[in-house]
């Protein structure tokens, strides 16, 4: 009785069964999208350079304009590396940084 209401309304059972197959009855695009994803801590020296020109980045930001300029620029880096370049090393970085700048900023407040 209900399968006659949702099939008169137009709800077919399509996608449903397309997300019970297995992976190897996946879509070849999802496969492809799959293998491409390389989830290795270091994928070459390169990650290596990124991260400590973020550290100095970050520091140099820190001397010249404080703690209120190093937030929007962990953010706006976390935004390119992470999630468009999907680097981890920097990701590590910058987590870090973060806790920092958190860990500096509630000192200031608890510190009266």
């Amino acid at each position: 009785m209900t399968w006659r209401l949702f099939s008169a309304q137009g709800v077919r059972a399509g996608p449903i069964r397309d997300a019970a197959r297995g992976p190897e009855e996946a879509p070849p695009d999802a496969r492809a999208a799959e293998e491409s994803e390389q989830p290795r801590f270091l994928r070459g020296f390169h990650d290596i350079l990124i991260t400590i020109g973020v550290v100095v980045v970050l520091v140099g930001l820190w001397g010249i304009g404080g703690a209120i300029v190093v937030l929007p620029a962990i953010v706006i880096l976390a935004e390119i590396l992470v999630g468009r370049q999907r680097l981890a090393l920097p990701a590590v970085s910058l987590t870090l940084a973060l806790a920092h700048w958190v860990a500096q900023g509630m000192f200031g407040v608890f510190a009266v």
